[in-house]
C-alpha cells in the first residue's frame, strides 16, 4: 500500500464494509421472510385441518340429524301403530264383552226355563233313585251356569264404569267366621280343614258387604280348588292404622312367580289352571280397587299361595238410613250352595259294582273325571253293562287302574294334579297297564289337540258335548274289537300273526308269559301266585292282563299249555298216557284224559 494507492483502498474497503453490511441485511430478510413462510405454512395447515374437522361435523351433525329425524319418523310410526293395535286390541276386548253380555242375557232364559222345572221336580215326591239323582244334577249345574253368567254381566258393569258400592257397617271377623262355614261341607270332602284367624273385638267395618263376600267366595274358591286332600286353609284377619286386611292362605300346588305378576289381569289363566272363565281374580281387583284398597299374591310352587286384600276401615258417603234397609237381608247365605258343590269333587276311589268277582262277565271300566257331577252322569250311563270304579284326577287314576287293570278307562283331560294326557302317557308305558283302551273326554276340539291325545296313546277322543249313546257305543266297540290272542301254545301261524297285531310291550309281555309257563309246566304245584311274582305283578293285575290280551283265565293259560306239551309228547314220543300226563304236571292220568278230550275232542290215546 502506497500513498497513492491509499485513498483507493480505502474507499474500497468502505465498500466492502457496505456491501457486507448489505449482504447481511439481506441475509436477515432472506430469514425472516422464510420464517414468515413457515408460519403462514403452519396455519395453512391448521386452517385446512380445521375446514376438514369442520367439513367432517358438518357431515356427522348432518347424518345425526337424518338418522334422528328418521328414528322419530319411525318412532311416531311406532307409536302410531302401538296405539291403533291398542285401540284395535280394546275394542276387540269390547265387542268380545258385548258378545258374552249378549249371550249372557240370552242364557238367563233358557236357564229360567230349566231351573224352574227342574226345582218343580225336585219338590216332586214321586220322584227317586237315579231320577232324584239326576234332577238334583241339573238344578246344581244350572247354579252353576248362573253363576258364570252373573260374573260375567257384573264384568261387563265394571268395565264400563257402572260398578258402584252399596255400603254396610258390619262386622268383618264374624261375617268372615259365617262365609268360611259356608265352605266347611265342601272342604271337608276333601278333608280340607278351615280355620279363620281373628281378634275377639268388634271389627267394625264401613264396605259393600256384598262385595266383599263376593271377593272372599272367590278366593275360598279357589283355595279349595287346588289345596290337595287333607290340606289347611287358614283365614286371616288383622287390623292396623285404619286398615283391615284378610289374607286366604293354603298349601296347596301353588303358581310361578310369572302367573303370580298376571293373576288379576281379566281373562289371565295360570299355565295350570283347570276350567274358568279368568274373570273371577279380575272381578276380585276391580272390587278392591273400589273400595280405594290393595290386592295381592305370594305364591311359590309346590307351597301353596297366600292372597291378601286390604280396604279401609270406612268410605265415603256412608248413608246410616240406606244401610238399615239394605241389612234387613244381611243374615241371608251370600253363598250359593249350588255353585260350590262342584268346585271339589268326594274321593271316591273305592265304589266298584262286582269288581270283586274277576271271573265276572261284566268288564270293569274306570271313570276318571275331576266333576263329580260328570263322573256320576257317566256311571248313569255305564254301571247297567259295566262294573264301573271312579277317580277324581289322573294321579288317582293312575293307581286304581295299576291295582286293579280295569278292561277300559273313560278319562277327562283338563284336570288337576295330572291331566288326561300325562295319565295316558304312563298308562301306556307301564307294562301292566299297556293293554288298556283309553277313551278321553275333552272340549278341545282342534284337530292339533286331537293329534296330541292320539300321540299320547289314547285309542278314542270324544268331545263335549256328547250324547250316552255316542259313549256307550264307543265303550263296546273298544272292547269287542280289542285284539286277542285266540290261538296261544299252539305254534302255528296263524298264532304268531296274533302276536305281531298287539303292541311292542304287550309282544314283550306274551313272550316273557309263555317262556315262564313253558318253564314250569312240568310243576303240578306251580301257582298263578308263583307266575304273578315272576311277572312282577299282583295277582289281580296278572288276571286281568292276561284275561284281556287272550280271553282266558291264568288257570286256563296254564292248562293249555301243559295240553299243549302233552299233545306234542304224545305225537313225538313213545311216553305213555301216565308218563305224559305226569310229565306236563296233571296229578292224575284220569283227569288228564278229561281235559285233553275237551280241548282237542279225541282221548290222548287217539293221537298219531
Amino acid at each position: 500500500m502506497t500513498s497513492d494507492n491509499a485513498s483507493v483502498l480505502l474507499m474500497q474497503d468502505e465498500e466492502l464494509k457496505r456491501q457486507s453490511a448489505y449482504l447481511l441485511s439481506l441475509r436477515k430478510r432472506v430469514e425472516a421472510t422464510t420464517n414468515a413462510f413457515d408460519t403462514q405454512r403452519s396455519y395453512l395447515f391448521m386452517l385446512i385441518f380445521m375446514v376438514a374437522l369442520l367439513i367432517i361435523a358438518c357431515v356427522l351433525a348432518v347424518k345425526a340429524y337424518l338418522a334422528k329425524t328418521k328414528y322419530n319418523a319411525r318412532l311416531k310410526d311406532s307409536m302410531r301403530k302401538q296405539k291403533n293395535m291398542t285401540e284395535e286390541m280394546e275394542r276387540m276386548t269390547q265387542k268380545q264383552l258385548r258378545f258374552f253380555t249378549n249371550v249372557s242375557h240370552e242364557l238367563r232364559t233358557p236357564l229360567t226355563l230349566i231351573s224352574g222345572p227342574a226345582d218343580r221336580l225336585a219338590e216332586y215326591h214321586g220322584i227317586s233313585g237315579e231320577a232324584r239323582k239326576l234332577v238334583e244334577m241339573i238344578r246344581r249345574n244350572v247354579g252353576i251356569l248362573t253363576q258364570m253368567v252373573s260374573e260375567i254381566l257384573e264384568f261387563r258393569k265394571i268395565q264400563n264404569d257402572k260398578a258402584t258400592l252399596m255400603l254396610n257397617r258390619f262386622d268383618l271377623a264374624s261375617d268372615l267366621k259365617t262365609w268360611a262355614d259356608d265352605f266347611r261341607t265342601v272342604a271337608e270332602r276333601k278333608q280340607i280343614g278351615i280355620s279363620v284367624v281373628a281378634a275377639e273385638e268388634p271389627n267394625v267395618v264401613i264396605a259393600d258387604r256384598e262385595k266383599i263376600a263376593h271377593i272372599f267366595f272367590n278366593l275360598m274358591t279357589n283355595a279349595i280348588k287346588y289345596t290337595p286332600v287333607k290340606g289347611t286353609i287358614v283365614i286371616s284377619l288383622k287390623h292396623a292404622d285404619g286398615i283391615y286386611s284378610v289374607s286366604v292362605a293354603d298349601n296347596g300346588k301353588g303358581m310361578s312367580g310369572d302367573d303370580a305378576q298376571h293373576i288379576f289381569e281379566r281373562f289371565y289363566q295360570a299355565s295350570d289352571s283347570v276350567g274358568g272363565t279368568g274373570i273371577g281374580l279380575a272381578i276380585v281387583k276391580a272390587y278392591v280397587d273400589l273400595h280405594r284398597g290393595t290386592v295381592g299374591v305370594e305364591s311359590e310352587p309346590g307351597k301353596g299361595s297366600v292372597f291378601t286384600f286390604a280396604i279401609p276401615e270406612t268410605q265415603p258417603g256412608y248413608d246410616e238410613k240406606l244401610d238399615k234397609q239394605t241389612l234387613i237381608q244381611a243374615d241371608t247365605q251370600l253363598i250359593d250352595d249350588y255353585s260350590v258343590k262342584d268346585v271339589i269333587a268326594k274321593q271316591n276311589l273305592s265304589i266298584v259294582t262286582g269288581s270283586e268277582d274277576y271271573d265276572s262277565n261284566r268288564p270293569l271300566v274306570l271313570i276318571i273325571d275331576d266333576n263329580a257331577s260328570m263322573r256320576s252322569y257317566l256311571r248313569s250311563i255305564l254301571s247297567l253293562q259295566y262294573n264301573v270304579m271312579e277317580a277324581q284326577n289322573g294321579e288317582e287314576g293312575l293307581a286304581v287302574a295299576k291295582k286293579n287293570v280295569p278292561q277300559l278307562v273313560v278319562c277327562d283331560v283338563m284336570m288337576p294334579v295330572m291331566d288326561g294326557l300325562e295319565f295316558c302317557r304312563l298308562m301306556k308305558d307301564d307294562v301292566s297297564t299297556c293293554h288298556i283302551p283309553i277313551i278321553l273326554l275333552t272340549a278341545r276340539t282342534l284337530d292339533e289337540q286331537r293329534a296330541e291325545a292320539y300321540n299320547t296313546g289314547a285309542d278314542s277322543y270324544i268331545t263335549k258335548p256328547f250324547s250316552a249313546e255316542t259313549l256307550e257305543a264307543r265303550v263296546c266297540n273298544l272292547l269287542k274289537n280289542r285284539s286277542q290272542l285266540r290261538l296261544i301254545f299252539s305254534g302255528s301261524q296263524q298264532e304268531q300273526q296274533e302276536q305281531e297285531a298287539l303292541d311292542d310291550k304287550d309282544q314283550s309281555f306274551i313272550k316273557q308269559l309263555r317262556k315262564v309257563i313253558k318253564s314250569h309246566i312240568p310243576d303240578a304245584d306251580y301257582s298263578v301266585e308263583d307266575l304273578g311274582d315272576e311277572m312282577g305283578l299282583s295277582r289281580v293285575q296278572l288276571y286281568r292282563k292276561v284275561k284281556a290280551l287272550t280271553g282266558y283265565s291264568v288257570v286256563d293259560l296254564l292248562r293249555k299249555a301243559r295240553l299243549a306239551k302233552a299233545k306234542h309228547l304224545l305225537e313225538t314220543t313213545d311216553m305213555n298216557i301216565s308218563e305224559v300226563a305226569y310229565e306236563v304236571g296233571f296229578t292224575t292220568p284220569s283227569y288228564f284224559t278229561k281235559r285233553f278230550k275237551e280241548e282237542y275232542g279225541i282221548k290222548p290215546g287217539e293221537v298219531e
